[in-house]
């Protein structure tokens, strides 16, 4: 039982709904394949036969504490704002030179005639922008920061869910069949919470943007189908992103996900969960603690999700947005205007190049935080934090399966009879008092019997048949 959940599956019969409602678990218990062993080899990206993985670049980060640091930070160009304003710098360029050469070779004695308070208003629109964008920026970064708490409190209250479903005490007059359907039950349930990682991930950002440039799959059907990727609606299974949802789903499973929209899926997986966790209460000593414990974190998902959703749903408002892209057009591009001058004086270039760095720098930076859960660099790497759950519920399983192996002696003195557990306080109360005495048998000796003791027969039979002798006297 210490294997993953990618090992065993109950295979449902044929006559069983498939619907979403409670389910029975059957005796049998049939090898999980997942649906990557059906897959053709067309992609030709490996044994697997799963498209090509795309590894996200780290996020540069720039070192604060260095001494040289004011230097060395302006240096960065890979993932900042600077490297995608470069065609608003070029149309500023044309724009210095325009007015230069008119300068130049038209207008005679080398000065255009511009309005005495077109500086004036220069400098007021600048003073509206500037307050327009910081504005803008600080919305972008809440919904950025807003996002990323969504995201970890969304894995927290998953992995509470596996938790749990492992760390509930299970009863103690199970056989080894009930055992063996309880240990797969909580394998689905981490199976499951896996799964509905992946499709929340899908409907926050593949269905919406589809599958990152590179992997193969975003080259195979073009177009939209009510607002989705087509290649997304039709391969969505075949998602590379780690863990691939292919190793976690099977066949059936894939049938029962497909016809279901992307932003519908997760509340289908959470059903499940919610479904296995009613049948997995039956096997355990507190029923309704972990019941509620689970039904609880669950929603705790879901209210997350729907939250995460509306920050996606939720856009800056075009008028607002296009006022803004108005005043910075007209605010930067009138700089070469009021500061205009011939070739050699060379007025105009530092005055334009800040000017358009400072305000479309900003408005870059709005964009790229508005939604945060998209394939850019700055974005929250979705990949990883389904890697780190991975794992952590993995460790859940091991650990848990560990404490609460047969040999356990913890849970052996928690199943025994309170007069073995008396017995043996006794035993060793009785040890520590002969040690005191300088007696001949110290707790440690004790304690080494008794471990001798208990790898003999039963331990409800050595407690009950000296109780059962001394009744019968």
């Amino acid at each position: 039982f210490l294997v993953s959940c990618l090992t065993m599956e109950m295979q449902p019969q044929s006559d069983r709904t498939k619907s979403y409602r409670a389910y029975s678990i059957k005796k049998e218990l049939y090898e999980f394949r997942p649906l990557v062993f059906s897959l053709n080899t067309q992609w030709g990206q490996g044994k697997e036969g799963l498209p090509k993985h795309v590894t996200k670049d780290a996020l540069q980060q720039i070192d604060e504490d260095g001494a040289f640091n004011f230097l060395t930070s302006i240096c960065y160009i890979k993932g900042t704002a600077a490297a995608e304003i470069l065609p608003q710098w070029m149309f500023g360029a044309c724009v210095v030179m325009l007015f230069c050469f008119v300068c130049q070779f038209i207008v005679p004695g080398g000065q255009i005639p511009v309005p005495v308070d077109l500086q004036k208003v220069h400098g007021l629109i600048g003073s509206i922008t500037g307050f327009l964008l910081v504005f803008r920026t600080n919305l972008a970064y809440d919904r950025y920061y807003e996002g990323r708490k969504l995201v970890g409190n969304m894995l927290n209250a998953s992995r509470e869910v596996i938790s749990s479903a492992y760390a509930f005490l299970p009863r103690e007059d199970l056989d080894e069949e009930d055992i063996a359907k309880m240990q797969w039950i909580k394998e689905h349930i981490r199976r499951k919470s896996l799964v509905l990682w992946s499709v929340i991930r899908h409907s926050l950002r593949e269905s919406i943007i589809g599958f990152q440039d590179g992997c193969g799959l975003d080259e195979e059907i073009d177009g939209t189908e009510n607002g989705t990727p087509a290649h997304f609606k039709k391969f969505w299974y075949l998602d590379p992103v780690k863990p691939e949802i292919a190793w976690i789903i099977s066949e059936s499973e894939k049938k029962e996900l497909d016809p279901i929209p992307a932003g519908l899926r997760p509340c289908a997986v959470i059903t499940e969960i919610r479904c296995a966790c009613l049948q997995l209460s039956l096997y355990m000593i507190n029923p309704k603690g972990m019941t509620i414990q689970i039904f609880e974190s669950s929603k705790a998902v879901m209210d997350f999700y729907k939250a995460a959703a509306r920050i996606i749903g939720t856009p800056v408002p075009f008028p607002y947005t296009h006022m803004l892209n108005t005043l910075v057009f007209f605010f930067v591009y009138c700089t070469p205007v009021v500061y205009h001058g011939d070739f050699a004086s060379g007025r105009g270039w530092i005055a334009t190049f800040l000017v358009t760095f400072c305000a479309y720098g900003l408005l870059e930076i709005g964009v790229k935080l508005e939604n945060p859960f998209g394939f850019d660099d700055v974005d929250h790497d979705l990949e990883d934090f389904g890697r780190k759950m991975s794992k952590e519920s993995d460790m859940i399983a091991k650990i848990t399966a560990k404490e609460y192996s047969a040999k356990n002696s913890f849970l052996q003195e928690m199943y025994a009879p309170p007069s073995w557990r008396r017995r043996h306080m006794k035993d060793a109360i009785a040890a520590m008092k002969r040690e005191e005495k300088g007696g001949f048998e110290g707790f440690d000796e004790v304690v080494k019997r008794d471990e001798k003791v208990q790898k003999g027969p039963s331990m409800a039979r050595r407690t009950l048949n000296p109780l059962l002798g001394a009744s019968k006297k």
